[in-house]
């Protein structure tokens, strides 16, 4: 892992305000995702602090700058959080986004309380199946393989997974899981899914991670029980957070991939970024 690498796209992108038509999406970092859809403006786990941890001098040390900075986004609607782990649920983050947009923060049970003691208002909080609608877009919290530890408090919030639903559109964002059955269990309820966000990062050892975390492997079977129209693949390449190096996730999804022939975002170390192979 690199000191930080230098991105390409570091200028401030050029971000539509809002969307009407179809999906957009722009990979920020880690697991946080700016997606566009339905005139709404949805953020994934958003974390733009230097550290994934508690304190601001030790822990996880951001190796990729945010390819937008936090001041630069497009106005947010909706945050969708899938647990409390520091690579996903960053309340500095949290704060600022919540004192600028006033946008709602759609949470597990367990988390609203604890964004309270931070003044962070328009919280929702919501257990698996729980159903939000916004502006006639409908917000499901789902399960996911996983677990939660904020400061030593194991399993005192809920985890899980989302399902964006309009009309037209199905998106799925995994948020932090291990393989299982749910992915089939969500294609078997939701039938057409547009796009999904599948986390391919931090599996190494896989005798303790493989119950927590997918190898890339793991996440072309779940693109497969899914069969979106489109995936992406979010959760590695920011974090040092174990033993795979920073690029192998990719390196190994790429290997799947070609090995089936199929269509998909190639991904360009020496610039760091993506292009579509049609």
């Amino acid at each position: 892992w690199p000191n930080l690498v230098e991105q390409s796209d570091q200028a401030t992108p050029n971000i539509i305000p809002r969307i009407t038509d179809g999906i957009a999406y722009k990979q920020i970092n880690h697991a946080t995702i700016l997606i566009q859809h339905a005139g709404l403006n949805i953020l994934t786990d958003p974390v733009f602090s230097k550290r994934a941890s508690p304190f601001e001098w030790m822990g996880p040390k951001r190796k990729r700058n945010p390819s937008i900075q936090i001041e630069d986004l497009p106005e947010i609607d909706v945050i969708v959080i899938s647990h409390d782990h520091y690579d996903h649920f960053d309340v500095k983050s949290l704060k600022k986004l919540s004192e600028k947009h006033n946008c709602k923060i759609l949470v597990g049970l367990g988390l609203k309380a604890f964004l309270d003691k931070f003044d962070i208002s328009n919280v929702i909080e919501m257990d698996w199946n729980d159903i939000h609608l916004y502006n006639n877009v409908e917000f499901i919290f789902h399960s996911a393989v996983h677990w939660s530890n904020r400061m030593a408090s194991p399993y005192s919030s809920l985890w899980g997974s989302w399902i964006i639903k309009t009309e037209e559109k199905t998106i799925y964002f995994a948020g932090d899981t291990a393989y299982g059955d749910h992915f089939k269990e969500i294609k078997d309820t939701y039938k057409q899914i547009d796009l999904a966000l599948i986390p391919i990062g931090s599996y190494v050892p896989r005798f303790f991670m493989q119950h927590v975390h997918m190898a890339p492997e793991d996440a072309f079977q779940a693109h497969i029980d899914l069969q979106p129209t489109e995936s992406l693949a979010i959760h590695w390449g920011t974090f040092k957070l174990t033993g795979e190096g920073m690029f192998d996730p990719v390196e190994e999804l790429q290997g799947h991939l070609d090995s089936t022939g199929t269509t998909n975002f190639y991904y360009d170390r020496e610039h760091d970024m993506y292009y579509k192979q049609n």
